[in-house]
């Protein structure tokens, strides 16, 4: 039995506080749900696995829509539309009936059975109507369902360097797109469908009422067609300037609430209002004055329609066309002036795709990170190999890392030093395999880094980096956030080895205080103590820890690295502050992206090297 596993028997035998459910932890289950976690995973693996596929074209985001849909619903939502439309069909010729047969006979009761007739089809096509509505919601909100958990799933699948390039308000943007255009499409799908069905009877009735109309009404529908098609047209282009803008903007307001501690420090609200309102003026500027044609659009519409019915009352005039004939043909027309009306939006709603898609491009376009086909690690050693490893964040800038060859054996502690740009943190994130290295290789035990699934490697790696935060839950949830299923006792013995389990209990709900999302209720000791805590509490053979006790006293982090020598692990530190690693294995130290200096605190400093220069400097910045 390992130290961990001991420490956690007696947590169990010493520990009679009762823990009750968790609150909901941010994978969206509880301490004692692990079970629903599976299945809520096994549910998001049914469809199209979109999100594991590499590069996805527009047609194939089309067809993983396509598989999305509930055809039974789509089909019922049809039939309903068709039964409407029939029962819309009938009150043009109740109209006929009345206006041309009870008015000029006076027929009271023939009035009194046409007005049953009517109110019964009206009642009859709201509830319909209504039936047609509920279907619509449900086929909605299930391809919403399905939409989003595959973007989503996608999302979490890119490569770290992916997110390099956006900012979370962008990209939040970016996803609500990707995510919108699956509801445009089949909406717009849908509803010309059931539209050109309505406008074939609807014209096969108008010829029935009167048959010298038909043609200028195909006329008429024809011209407001095409002016719907330009106004469309036009409104793409504005759509697409508007969406960028809109993606900008609120990215640079997430950014500014996020870091409004920082800018009330510098004195810079009225610079970042300037750059916010300069980018909302552009936004402002198209929404409220957009081209003359969209702001003119409604007047034109408006002429267009009253054109129409003056037309089809002059011919009307001039056919001799029966009073109740024309009446029922104006009461049909309306309808199907009203169906082209909505197809109009549709249209109109279509001509959004284009920037659409250009907005949820770059998450189906980037290739995901894991690879069905590489090997699953379902543990390691902890034995690393870095073989003349280069690296540079772009093909046309030096080299970060250059021909970097270290091998790291199972158990060892290890030290990264250096100046600041030296490349430790690069290092960090190959070793992550958050960037992929320009020459060389990277092994964990005999495994290849590009053979393997990152996912899998990474379940077995506890890392601390120095940017890290902590989510918005309770503290129990952030620890035990990359292993939902352990237990609460476990939670406890990861936060004593991180020297944390005090603070937590002198606080107010203990383990289910809630961190904030700004995390001002904590200080930045006590989240640096709590990331430790999270990622040591699965006991991983490998543990990362870029700059994570720079918050941390020189007892505390003396406290908390005596306890993690004591777990089966191979240990990666890198440290700033050099008295921290005195107890290291190695030191390797690098400048310039070399390995300049390799060896135990104590051979580098009798060397006198670079490594030695630098710990006498901190000493005397000390001093």
């Amino acid at each position: 039995m390992g130290w961990f596993e001991e420490q956690l028997e007696q947590r169990k035998e010493n520990d009679d506080i009762a823990f009750g459910d968790s609150f909901l932890t941010l994978a969206g289950i509880n301490s004692g749900g692990a079970a629903d976690y599976k299945k809520i995973k096994e549910e998001s693996y049914k469809t199209a696995n979109l999100e594991h596929e590499g590069k996805a074209t527009v047609w194939d985001y089309l067809r993983f829509i396509r598989d999305c849909i509930p055809v039974g619903n789509m089909i019922l939502a049809g039939v309903f539309a068709l039964i409407a439309t029939g029962v819309g069909m009938l009150l043009p010729y109740f109209t006929r009936i009345l206006t041309g047969e009870v008015v000029t006979s006076n027929d009271i009761s023939m009035f009194a059975s046409v007005s049953v007739y009517v109110v019964a089809s009206a009642v009859g096509g709201l509830l319909i109507s209504a039936i047609q509505g509920y279907i619509s919601t449900r086929i909605s909100l299930k391809l919403s369902q399905g939409v989003q958990r595959k973007t989503m799933a996608r999302l979490l699948n890119l490569p770290a360097s992916f997110f390099k390039n956006y900012n979370t308000g962008e990209l939040s943007q970016r996803f609500g797109s990707a995510n919108s255009l699956s509801s445009i499409l089949i909406e717009g799908v849908a509803m010309s469908f059931v539209t050109a069905i309505m406008s074939m009877l609807y014209l096969v009735q108008l010829t029935a009422f009167a048959p010298t109309l038909i043609a200028p009404t195909v006329i008429i529908l024809l011209v407001m067609a095409a002016f719907s098609i330009i106004i469309s047209l036009v409104q793409s282009r504005v759509s697409k300037v508007q969406m960028v803008l809109s993606s900008k903007k609120s990215g640079l307001t997430y950014e500014t609430i996020n870091g409004i501690q920082k800018i009330r420090l510098s004195g810079s609200e009225k610079r970042i209002f300037v750059k916010w309102a300069d980018v909302y003026s552009k936004a402002a500027r198209l929404l409220y004055n957009p081209p003359l044609i969209i702001r003119l659009s409604p007047a034109i519409t408006l002429l267009i329609t009253l054109t129409g019915d003056i037309v089809l009352y002059f011919i009307a005039a001039k056919s001799g066309i029966e009073v109740g004939d024309y009446m029922a043909f104006t009461t049909s027309f309306g309808v199907l002036s009203s169906a082209f009306s909505a197809l109009t939006q549709v249209v109109a709603s279509l001509s959004t795709v284009p920037p659409v898609l250009n907005m949820a491009s770059p998450i189906l376009e980037a290739n995901p990170e894991e690879d069905k086909q590489k090997k699953v690690l379902d543990k390691v050693e902890g034995n690393i190999k870095l073989d003349h490893v280069s690296f540079s964040y772009k093909e046309d800038m030096p080299n970060v890392l250059d021909d970097i060859s270290l091998n790291i054996n199972s158990g060892d502690y290890v030290a990264i030093v250096g100046k600041t740009g030296c490349g430790k943190s690069t290092l960090v994130r190959l070793l992550l395999g958050f960037e992929t290295p320009k020459e060389g290789d990277i092994y964990y035990d005999d495994d290849n880094i590009k053979d393997v699934d990152l996912t899998s490697l990474r379940r077995n790696i506890g890392t601390v980096t120095q940017n890290g935060t902590l989510f918005h839950a309770d503290i129990f949830s952030n620890i035990i956030i990359s292993a939902p299923d352990l237990s609460v006792e476990e939670a406890w013995v990861a936060a004593e080895i991180a020297n944390i389990a005090d603070d937590i209990r002198a606080m107010p709900m203990g383990m289910k205080t809630v961190i904030s999302e700004g995390q001002g209720s904590i200080s930045g000791g006590q989240k640096q103590r709590i990331m430790i805590a999270r990622a040591i509490v699965h006991r991983p053979k490998i543990l990362i820890f870029d700059e994570a006790t720079s918050a941390l006293d020189n007892v505390t982090q003396k406290s908390i690295s005596d306890s993690i020598g004591k777990l089966s692990c191979t240990r990666i530190v890198i440290a700033h502050r050099l008295s921290t690693i005195q107890n290291a294995d190695r030191i390797v130290m690098l400048e310039g992206g070399h390995i300049i200096e390799d060896g135990s605190y104590d051979e580098l400093i009798k060397k006198g090297g670079k490594f030695a220069e630098l710990v006498e400097r901190q000493r005397i910045d000390i001093d």
